[in-house]
């Protein structure tokens, strides 16, 4: 019935006549016009010539018209099929079988199936569903055609029909079990599109069970598989959009949220913002999803995930210290990202929201330490009542400092463009900024004596809210004058290093993330405390070398984290009059913690070599930087890197990484030939063989698989990620390229190794160096015509080097994609050779 049938289904049903037009050819002259079509069937209608307006002129008026004449021939259908009902089911079920012999995606044939799907929506009553559970039944049964055309097509039918049914209309048992018994064995079927057709069809049929949660569903077990490890992204694609809500889709969600391809990723976003609740998921969970989803890569996914993110607010009555509990104290930094992207999207307002907050008396300025104060999260508040510090939770806390933000980065944006503007334009911006700035004086604390006060109340009872009161503080507060000054840089520095040996009597749990926080407030406070900024980043980094010096008899683990904050106030150093301080930096701290040879195994070991490189990668990539720090720096980077990947563990993965992204940083700051004369003085091999040795040592570690747990998995992957960012920034600023200073050879060896890394099966268990490889080349192919050329040159030798057809036609798609109209002439070279 179906093979080689090439006849277009509407010619087959209505042979060709002056007054009718076959869809996909032009109108003939003298054809009547859409217009003329429609009086002709208005009037038709008004005769009650129904039995002249059978099912093939409604369906080519379905095809030729818009969705919008879509419900006016559903309704006069469903008049034809309730006068005939066994007829016109009859006649539809003959459309249906020619439907399925278009075997090409037609934009005629997509608009018959949402004329289906609106015919299906006007199902109002019992007769009507009766007939629609026939027509579902006769596609059940064509659903076994032997052509694969005609089993898509016949899914596409199905999908169509139970979409469009009310949302309380349910099937009869026998026409669902019949339904899900064909769409199941579809879902196995050898053609994506068609298991892609039937797990879109299967959306209307799981079953909750009895205990409501899907657990013994075979559809939504058949979907979950499907999103999670079919070979095609359009299966994912429709088996996410199908997913029922619950646990189990959930969880398929969170997973889909690292997959590679960005549609998938964006659906399985959007089905979470329309399916399953946040309660489905556990708090990290929760978190975990919003930071994958609001950092992504592809605009397309991060507006999902704020949809998502929305959706979720709505679900809390548009609450935001609801939002924040959602996520638990497992998602500080993923309700920061929720709170700045709503704020962003302008769905919270933070005028607002801090307008509300001082109406009711929960704002900085009303903490107070005395007892008996009101309950805050009661609202209650009267005139002079004040917050106690027991009330400022983290969540609160969270809210105010980025609300406060939002506030202030509102009120400069409007004034910058007051400034630049005129008119009525120019008192509108002024008026925002202005509303801004005295919400932010009515919600802050009014001098820095108040904040450093309240700061030392709540850090007594609450300490993680007392870090987001710190990082507000220095953002918002203004230090215009010198008291102002001395009092934030006070506070800020003795949160930063400490008194006494009060650093070395925290505990490890508790004293990372206070140091990080409050290094993030020095770097925000050197920000806005211009006039004095230079002085107080030196008066921070003197204290903090003589903290690490301290450090080498007081804590084990005090110095990691000092040196994390070490490399923080380093970025913020002004770039003149600074060497003697960097001088001792190296000196006196980074030089002891990066060792010549191969650290200790453990945190203890790897640890604070990881974080010395790090700073020690700021440090010598600074304009101000001492040559003679430089080339002490260079060598142990490379010892590091290449000892860290031999050693394999998961911190010396993550040191191995560091000293990767510094090793880079330094060789595009002052040129691989520089670089490779201080490696040469140490007798160590050259910057790019050593980073390409090393990333050959990655991927046999990948090959040799083995069980590792997701720590080590995660190192490894970023390590990867920072060895490939490398070359490749190395690349696009040209460093690599053939005549500068660099032999043509290296340079070929680095881009064939990196080409076949990138068509690799292998890397494909390392996401994140996978899309960072993909980047990298994609900016390099759009770069020049030499940047071109070299890609070219290198294709031939990397097709010789690396087995397999399935690179070397990766490699001749991914070539003829960017680059063949640029450089024919080197790849035309290319395939003679090959030829």
């Amino acid at each position: 019935l179906f093979r080689g049938s090439d006849t277009h289904w509407w010619k087959a049903w209505h042979p060709p006549d002056p007054d009718s037009t076959i869809p996909g050819t032009a109108r003939r002259a003298g054809t009547p016009s859409s217009h003329t079509r429609r009086q002709s069937f208005t009037m038709a209608r008004e005769r009650g010539s129904l039995n002249v307006m059978s099912v093939p002129v409604f369906l080519n008026e379905a095809q030729r018209g818009s969705s919008g004449a879509h419900l006016r021939l559903a309704k006069a259908l469903w008049e034809v099929c309730d006068e005939e009902p066994a007829r016109a089911g009859a006649d539809l079920v003959h459309a249906f079988k020619l439907i399925m012999t278009c075997g090409e995606r037609t934009m005629y044939v997509d608009r018959v199936l949402r004329f289906l799907a609106t015919f299906a929506a006007q199902a109002s009553d019992e007769g009507r569903l009766t007939f629609l559970e026939q027509l579902l039944q006769s596609l059940a049964s064509l659903m076994h055609a032997e052509d694969a055309p005609a089993r898509w097509r016949a899914c596409q039918l199905a999908q169509a029909l139970l979409s469009g049914l009310p949302a309380d209309a349910g099937l009869s048992e026998d026409v669902a079990d019949g339904l899900q018994a064909a769409l199941l064995e579809r879902a196995a079927d050898a053609r994506p599109a068609v298991r892609a057709a039937a797990a879109r069809a299967l959306a209307r049929l799981p079953d909750p069970g009895e205990d409501g949660d899907f657990a013994a569903c075979p559809i939504t077990a058949t979907l979950i598989r499907l999103a999670s490890h079919d070979a095609s992204r359009e299966v994912r694609r429709g088996a996410l959009a199908s997913l029922p809500p619950c646990v189990l889709a959930a969880r398929a969600v969170l997973e889909r949220s690292l997959d590679p391809d960005d549609d998938v990723r964006r659906v399985a976003y959007l089905t979470a913002a329309h399916g399953a609740g946040p309660r489905d998921l556990a708090p990290a969970q929760r978190a975990l999803l919003i930071r994958r989803g609001l950092r992504d890569r592809c605009p397309a996914v991060a507006a999902a995930a704020l949809r998502l993110v929305q959706a979720w607010l709505a679900g809390c009555d548009g609450d935001p210290l609801s939002l924040l509990s959602l996520l638990d104290a497992h998602g500080r930094d993923a309700g920061e990202l929720a709170l700045r992207a709503l704020l962003d999207a302008g769905t919270l307002n933070p005028v607002r929201l801090m307008a509300a907050w001082a109406e009711a008396g929960v704002t900085p300025r009303c903490v107070t330490s005395e007892s008996g104060a009101k309950d805050a999260a009661a609202g209650q508040a009267e005139e002079g009542d004040q917050l106690h510090v027991a009330d400022v939770g983290a969540d609160l806390a969270l809210a105010w400092c980025v609300v406060a933000q939002a506030a202030q980065e509102r009120a400069h944006a409007a004034g910058r463009s007051a400034a630049s503007a005129a008119g009525a334009t120019a008192d509108i911006e002024a008026a925002a900024a202005s509303a801004a700035l005295e919400a932010l004086d009515a919600f802050l604390p009014s001098s820095w004596e108040e904040a450093a006060a309240t700061h030392s109340a709540v850090k007594g009872e609450q300490p993680e809210a007392a870090d987001h009161l710190l990082l507000m503080f220095a953002t918002c507060l203004d230090t215009g004058d010198a008291a102002a000054r001395r009092t934030a840089s006070d506070l800020v520095l003795r949160e930063l290093v400490g008194e006494g040996d009060e650093l070395a009597a925290e505990p490890r749990g508790l004293a990372a993330p206070i140091r990080e926080v409050a290094a993030r407030a020095l770097a925000r406070l050197l920000r806005v405390a211009s006039p004095a900024s230079g002085q107080l980043a030196q008066v921070a980094v003197e204290r903090l070398c003589e903290r690490c010096e301290a450090g080498e008899t007081s804590s084990a683990f005090a110095s990691p984290r000092l040196l994390s904050a070490l490399a923080l106030a380093l970025q913020a150093l002004p770039p003149r009059g600074v060497s003697s301080l960097l001088d001792r930096v190296w000196g006196t701290v980074l030089s002891r913690r990066m060792p010549r040879q191969a650290p200790e195994t453990g945190h203890a070991g790897w640890g604070p070599a990881g974080l010395a490189a790090g700073g020690a990668g700021l440090l010598a990539a600074s304009p101000a930087a001492p040559r003679g720090v430089v080339a002490a720096v260079v060598p142990r980077l490379a010892r590091l890197l290449a000892q860290g990947v031999e050693d394999g563990e998961a911190d010396a993965w993550t040191a191995a990484g560091t000293a990767a992204q510094a090793l880079g940083d330094i060789a595009a700051r002052h040129g691989v030939a520089r670089v490779d004369e201080w490696l040469a003085g140490e007798d160590s091999r050259p910057c790019v063989p050593t980073m390409l040795c090393a990333l050959g040592a990655w991927r046999h570690d990948l090959l040799a698989g083995g069980e590792e747990g997701p720590e080590r998995s995660r190192a490894r992957d970023e390590a990867g990620a920072a060895l490939a960012a490398a070359l490749g920034r190395l690349m696009v600023l040209g460093q690599l390229s053939p005549g500068r200073a660099v032999p043509e050879s290296e340079a070929l060896e680095a881009l064939i190794s990196l080409l076949g890394l990138a068509f690799d099966p292998t890397t494909e268990a390392a996401p994140q160096f996978r899309q960072t490889l993909t980047v990298a080349l994609e900016t390099l192919a759009s770069l020049s015509l030499q940047a071109q050329s070299l890609l070219a040159s290198a294709l031939l030798p990397a097709a010789r080097r690396w087995d397999g057809w399935v690179l070397g036609v990766g490699w001749v798609l991914w070539s003829i994609r960017h680059f063949i109209p640029l450089c024919s002439s080197s790849l035309c070279n290319s395939f003679k050779s090959i030829r």
